[in-house]
C-alpha cells in the first residue's frame, strides 16, 4: 500500500469531516425552538394593545416576521422563531414599561428583544430557552471534544496506516482521494540499463565456446 503522510491539507480535511459529523444534529437542535414561543411572548407583552394597533395605519409601526429573543433578565441568549399568524407590529421607539420588553441591539442580525424578568415575569420562558440553549451547547461541547481527540490520534502518527490500525473508524473521516491513494498497490519497477552491443552475438559466442571446449 502507498504511504500516506498526514499533511496539513489532509489533516484539515479530516478535522472538517469530524466537525461535519455534528452539523445536522446541531442544526436540528437550533430548529427545535420552544413551541409557539414568539406568539406567547408577544401576546403576554403586547397583546393588550392589539386592538389599538389594528385601529391605526400600519405606517405608525415597525413590522417583524420573526421574534429574536436576545436576553431574558440578565441571561444572554439567542432564539429566533416565526409567528404563527404572519408579521407582527411593534411600536416605533421605546416599549411601554408594562410590556416587560425592550429592544436590544444584536449586531448584523438586527434588533432583538430583551425580556425584563422583574419578579419572575418571564421565568417560564427563561426555563424553556435555557433548556433549548443547553441542548445546543452540549452538542457543541461534544463536537469540540471529538475533534480534539481526532487531533490527538493524528498527532501521534506521521503516516496514515498506523493511525488506522490504532483507530479503524478514522477511515470514515478520510477524503475519497486519500482512500484511493492508500489502497494503491505500489509497483516498484526496476530500471533496466541498456548497452550498445549485440547481446545475441555475445550469447552465441559463449554458447559456441562451451561446445568447442
Amino acid at each position: 500500500m502507498a504511504t500516506v503522510r498526514f499533511s496539513g491539507e489532509l489533516t484539515g480535511h479530516i478535522i472538517q469531516n469530524a466537525k461535519d459529523l455534528f452539523k445536522q444534529r446541531i442544526e436540528d437542535a437550533k430548529a427545535n425552538v420552544p413551541k409557539d414561543i414568539a406568539d406567547r411572548v408577544y401576546e403576554r407583552g403586547l397583546g393588550r394593545y392589539q386592538e389599538r394597533f389594528n385601529a391605526l395605519p400600519s405606517v405608525f409601526f415597525r413590522h417583524e416576521d420573526t421574534m429574536k429573543i436576545v436576553k431574558i433578565g440578565d441571561v444572554k441568549c439567542y432564539v429566533e422563531c416565526r409567528y404563527s399568524g404572519g408579521r407582527k407590529v411593534y411600536p416605533i421607539g421605546e416599549m411601554p414599561p408594562e410590556t416587560m420588553l425592550k429592544f436590544e441591539g444584536y449586531s448584523y442580525m438586527g434588533q432583538g428583544l430583551a425580556l425584563i424578568n422583574t419578579d419572575g415575569f418571564w421565568d417560564d420562558i427563561l426555563a424553556e430557552v435555557t433548556a433549548y440553549q443547553q441542548a445546543i451547547d452540549n452538542l457543541h461541547s461534544q463536537q469540540t471534544s471529538f475533534i480534539d481527540s481526532v487531533k490527538k490520534v493524528i498527532a501521534a502518527h506521521a503516516t496514515l496506516a498506523p493511525a488506522l490500525k490504532m483507530w479503524p473508524a478514522l477511515w470514515d473521516l478520510i477524503p475519497e482521494g486519500t482512500k484511493n491513494k492508500h489502497k494503491e498497490i505500489v509497483e516498484r519497477n526496476k530500471s533496466t540499463p541498456t548497452v550498445d552491443v549485440d547481446l545475441g552475438s555475445l550469447t552465441a559466442a559463449v554458447t559456441f565456446s562451451k561446445l568447442t571446449r
